[in-house]
């Protein structure tokens, strides 16, 4: 099985797409903040990080090590998540795969700029269809990373 770790502080918003890689074989543990998520990737072997880029900071140390950036949407502790992880992600060739259900060109021109390959940043609601969202990002795991990099 194909082990996924998804970092989101509101899982259930993502219940839907999480039930459906379950389904097609993943075991998925989700990290409900930056700091279970530091802990996860410590120690555990995984597939793939599935990253929700509006994660809050919680506490005061959590914020100071990933301070948001403002933006038109709130604030992405995210970004700044992925530029402290990405080199271990990197060095474990772990593919991070950013998701969001805001399109706020902000958030992923941040990204960008710290190097996640465009194909790694997903946009879906909670309504959206599961499987297509499973589709998607499957193929963006299974992409070469310099495909999406502009």
């Amino acid at each position: 099985m194909k082990r996924l770790l998804w970092i989101d502080d509101e899982p259930w918003a993502s219940e839907s797409r999480i039930d459906e890689l379950r389904r097609t074989g993943y075991t998925v543990e989700v990290a409900r903040s930056l700091t279970d998520a530091e802990r996860a990737l410590e120690v555990g072997d995984f597939y793939c990080v599935v990253l929700d880029v509006m994660i809050p900071t919680s506490g005061d140390e959590e914020h100071s090590r990933y301070p948001p950036s403002s933006t038109a949407s709130g604030f992405d502790s995210g970004a700044a998540f992925f530029d402290i992880w990405k080199p271990h992600l990197s060095s474990r060739k772990l593919p991070l795969v950013a998701v969001t259900s805001r399109w706020d060109m902000g958030i992923k021109e941040r990204f960008l700029r710290s190097g996640l390959p465009e194909n790694r940043f997903l946009r879906f609601s909670m309504f959206d269809d599961a499987r297509a969202f499973v589709e998607a990002l499957e193929s963006a795991i299974a992409s070469d990373p310099s495909e999406g990099e502009s």
